[in-house]
């Protein structure tokens, strides 16, 4: 894939992995690596613990040797039989009751977290999609937002709610206006647009403020995201709440491999 199509934080992710495998395997022409060394560097990772990582550098091979087929610099992908790592997901999941604690906690926090909170759940968006959401992506009753992670579009209507936990879009939307005023929905009290990283150290302060404790490792604001799908679930349907979170099905994937992106998927509350 030509660079100048691939995203700048996609292309920094890339370079930290390549800068791994040239650690990790022979300095040898691309056609000489065998399956046995690829197999050899991502048993390392994981005998160290480092499953994630193993699975991630995989995928980065993967990738090159199939830009290398395509080129017509080889014609086999030696990374094609080694084992994919299975990395364990032991982050904690959070409860309703257990986000309720915590943004009460967080009353002593600045203002804008718990209204980064809200949002996170009504909307079931990453935090750094979050933060990036400006009022001039609302038009005519959606917020429009591209995740910065996938490159789906989707128009989420302001008129949605989580009746679980009493939280309107709406109203947290003008609560952002009236006591933010930012150009970002969300932004810190001198009305500056906040950082993925500042909003995930202030919940982690709140949540250990709250005393609550967790089987695992605790869970951290991207948990929000989670939450917003169980609760949708069940207040909506799963369907639903994957559309929401921009995970396609079959058709809806299809559809947008045909589009190439360029349209945006509107949410319809059903």
């Amino acid at each position: 894939m030509p660079v100048h199509l691939i995203k700048q934080k996609t292309l920094i992710n890339y370079m930290s992995k390549i800068k791994a495998i040239r650690r990790g395997l022979p300095d040898a022409p691309l056609e000489d690596i065998t399956t046995k060394e690829i197999a050899a560097m991502l048993n390392g990772y994981i005998d160290e613990g480092k499953a994630a990582s193993a699975k991630l550098i995989r995928s980065t091979l993967s990738d090159a040797f199939r830009e290398a087929i395509a080129e017509g610099h080889i014609t086999t992908k030696p990374v094609a039989a080694t084992r994919a790592a299975k990395s364990e997901v032991r982050r904690s999941r959070l409860t309703a009751d257990e986000y309720l604690k915590i943004y009460q906690t967080a009353e002593s926090s600045p203002c804008w977290l718990r209204l980064a909170m809200e949002l996170a759940v009504v909307t079931g968006q990453r935090v750094g999609d979050l933060c990036e959401m400006k009022w001039s992506d609302i038009v005519d009753g959606y917020l429009y937002v591209e995740q910065s992670k996938t490159g789906v579009k989707i128009a989420i209507p302001t008129t949605l709610h989580v009746d679980a936990l009493g939280i309107s879009m709406k109203e947290t939307l003008d609560k952002c206006k009236e006591i933010l005023g930012g150009e970002t929905i969300i932004a810190s009290t001198r009305r500056e647009p906040l950082s993925s990283g500042t909003v995930s150290r202030y919940f982690m302060r709140a949540r250990k403020a709250s005393g609550l404790s967790f089987e695992g490792d605790p869970p951290t604001f991207h948990e929000l995201r989670s939450l917003s799908a169980r609760l949708y679930e069940k207040q909506i349907s799963d369907k639903f709440a994957q559309h929401l979170l921009g995970h396609k099905s079959d058709t809806m994937a299809s559809q947008y491999r045909d589009d190439r992106g360029r349209e945006w998927d509107k949410i319809e509350i059903k």
